[in-house]
């Protein structure tokens, strides 16, 4: 289908390890040739984007599914090593590279605008990462994987960057701003979650006291998300945006390692694209 004509712009929310239900969705738009021209993706989402972009069906699944259990792509051991409960190196050296190698040629040459979300710790303001200006993407995609206390900083461009996710879980404002008329959205929480404060925010205070900005955002995080889905229910009944979601309450947690439940959640996402198809595809075709 193309729709490179068209200012039309694919939302990746992030949460964890429910990114499956995203790589579901994504593969059948690819079976369909379904090539949306302008992506941006936060957290997981970023992660999950990549094989969108790359055009390699099943990648995400191979990955999520394949190594979620291997300590060296997220592990207590990880952490005491490392300080991080990914190993980051596993997964964006060893995997990228090599058991599950990312094509390259084909990321590369794409024409599709792909960006990623991170988050200044210092401003407390997200920055854009765009494939068409980042040599090094997997610093990109690195960085807005970060999750704040179970993972370091990452240093890039004279930023100090996390998780995109804390200011901007779901981005389609960005979409927005950047011209798209028409957005497709897709999320890992039903309509109906709305998300609760941190706890033990007084250990995010103590680990970032260098960055009062971010320890704000993260004392706002729940409040942030909350606001973001109410404008996007209404962009919803609008008819500007297109909102793909799991219909029920997934039973997969944001760090869940368990491969069955990875896998349903994947086939979830793939049968809801099947279910939405009509729909969207008549969302798309109006002027």
């Amino acid at each position: 289908m193309d729709l490179n004509h068209q200012k039309v712009g694919l939302v990746l929310e992030g949460g964890g390890t429910r990114g499956i239900f995203a790589a579901g969705v994504l593969d059948y738009f690819l079976e369909r040739e379904i090539h949306l021209p302008y992506i941006i993706g936060v957290s997981m989402g970023a992660f999950i984007g990549q094989s969108y972009v790359s055009k390699q069906k099943g990648r995400a699944r191979d990955i999520c599914t394949k190594y979620v259990n291997d300590p060296r792509y997220m592990s207590i051991r990880n952490f005491i090593k490392e300080k991080s409960l990914f190993g980051f190196d596993f997964l964006l050296n060893d995997i990228q590279n090599q058991l599950i190698p990312l094509d390259y040629g084909s990321f590369s040459d794409s024409d599709q605008q792909f960006q990623v979300v991170a988050l200044d710790c210092l401003s407390g303001e997200p920055v854009y990462l765009d494939k068409s200006n980042c040599p090094d993407f997997n610093i990109a995609l690195r960085a807005s994987c970060s999750l704040p206390i179970v993972t370091p900083t990452v240093n890039y461009r004279n930023h100090t960057l996390l998780d995109g996710g804390i200011i901007e879980s779901i981005p389609f404002k960005k979409a927005l701003d950047d011209g798209m008329d028409k957005l497709v959205v897709i999320v890992t929480r039903d309509k109906n979650f709305r998300k609760k404060p941190i706890k033990h925010g007084f250990i995010a205070k103590g680990i970032y006291r260098k960055y009062p900005s971010l320890v704000q955002k993260l004392y706002n995080w729940h409040s942030n998300y909350n606001n973001m889905v109410e404008k996007l229910n209404q962009l919803e009944l609008e008819g500007k945006a297109f909102v793909i979601r799991p219909e029920e309450p997934p039973k997969v947690k944001r760090l869940d390692m368990n491969k069955e439940k990875l896998a349903e959640l994947y086939q979830w996402g793939y049968n809801m694209a099947i279910k939405q198809e009509k729909s969207l595809l008549e969302f798309l075709s109006k002027q």
